[in-house]
């Protein structure tokens, strides 16, 4: 038996309807005619927390160890597929926020302090460097800016804002405030995204309650919403689809 994760500073709280809302998400793609890579997780966040490193998911229990291995390797091995064949990618790790504000949350690696920084010290080599989509900046066909693919008009949040759904960095609304949570994305965008090499780029989604996780058919709505919104990026920023 799994023991649940009762050491300090353990989240446990789960993703509610996250796990159908990727399902949905992959079902309205194959719909359209195109077949995502997708990985699910089954395992309450109290037993096994698979956005953290190995040594930080468990709280000691070594009997959760095969499950994070066979979750994180098929990460990696679909990520070194879509390299080989296909040049570029992007890895989208859905997850659910309880804060205070109603909106999505775009984690790029930057923190909320950080996306509040003058446009130039955003767009300087050091805060490319830093980022989990640091592939696309340096490869855009455009040359576009950081601060164009975090909060310009063909950004993940403003195409998300244009559906409907308020999210933050977008053009509305480029950095949570002071006084604001945010989640600037873990371990698995960290690890997976192309901050520290290779052309994988990656973008944790934090999905906010109100309409959208709140009933079957905003759920259902978001996802086709979402699908949309996703190939309209990959479009615009990656490959003619």
């Amino acid at each position: 038996m799994i023991k649940s994760r009762l050491c300090d500073g353990a989240t446990i709280v789960r993703d509610s309807h996250t796990l159908k809302i990727a399902q949905l998400i992959e079902l309205e793609l194959k719909i359209l005619g195109y077949r995502p890579y997708i990985v699910l997780n089954n395992l309450h966040r109290k037993k096994l927390d698979l956005n953290r490193s190995l040594k930080n998911s468990n709280c000691g229990d070594q009997t959760t160890e095969i499950y994070w291995n066979l979750f994180h390797k098929q990460i990696e091995d679909f990520r070194t597929e879509i390299q080989n064949r296909f040049g570029l990618g992007l890895v989208i790790d859905i997850h659910g926020q309880s804060h205070v504000e109603q909106r999505i949350e775009l984690g790029y690696l930057l923190s909320s302090s950080e996306l509040r920084k003058n446009s130039e010290l955003i767009n300087s080599l050091e805060y490319k460097n830093r980022s989990s989509i640091k592939s696309l900046l340096i490869n855009h066909p455009e040359n576009l800016k950081f601060t164009d693919l975090l909060s310009g008009e063909f950004s993940m949040g403003s195409l998300l804002n244009e559906s409907g759904y308020a999210s933050v960095p977008s053009k509305e609304d480029v950095a949570p405030k002071d006084s604001e949570l945010y989640f600037s994305g873990g371990y698995n965008t960290a690890t997976y995204g192309s901050r520290d090499g290779g052309s994988i780029d990656a973008i944790q989604i934090e999905l906010n309650m109100n309409g959208v996780r709140d009933s079957s058919e905003k759920r259902k709505l978001f996802s086709k919403d979402f699908a949309q919104v996703l190939l309209n990026y990959l479009r615009t920023h990656y490959i003619d689809l």
